[in-house]
């Protein structure tokens, strides 16, 4: 189980259910803040095409493992269907720097 954080705010938990490569998906489970509102409906009306075309309008979380709040796993969020979510995660050095340059 992970906290999902966004713009350095906790806004729910997300438990992975599958993983290929670097594409996860899993449960999302909102913290009903306004900060999780406004994610929600951003992530709902995200244009996956045009993030195919600019990876930059992707919005950025990380993910903070419940069992070791130290290793933080960095990601896009790309698709938020019902509680189903799917992520982009980052592991390059230099996509790291790009996406999350102050981490």
């Amino acid at each position: 189980m992970f906290t999902v954080v966004w713009n350095t705010h906790a806004i729910g938990s997300l438990d992975i259910t599958g993983r290929d490569m670097w594409y996860l998906d899993g449960v999302w489970t909102s913290f009903n803040t306004p900060e999780s509102i406004r994610f929600e409906k951003m992530l709902k009306a995200f244009d996956f095409q045009a993030f195919l075309k600019n990876p930059a309008t992707a919005l950025r979380i990380h993910l903070v493992p419940a069992d070791n709040p130290q290793k933080k796993m960095y990601c896009l969020a790309m698709i938020l269907k019902d509680q189903d979510m799917v992520l982009r995660q980052v592991v390059a050095p230099e996509a790291l720097d790009m996406f999350f340059p102050d981490r």
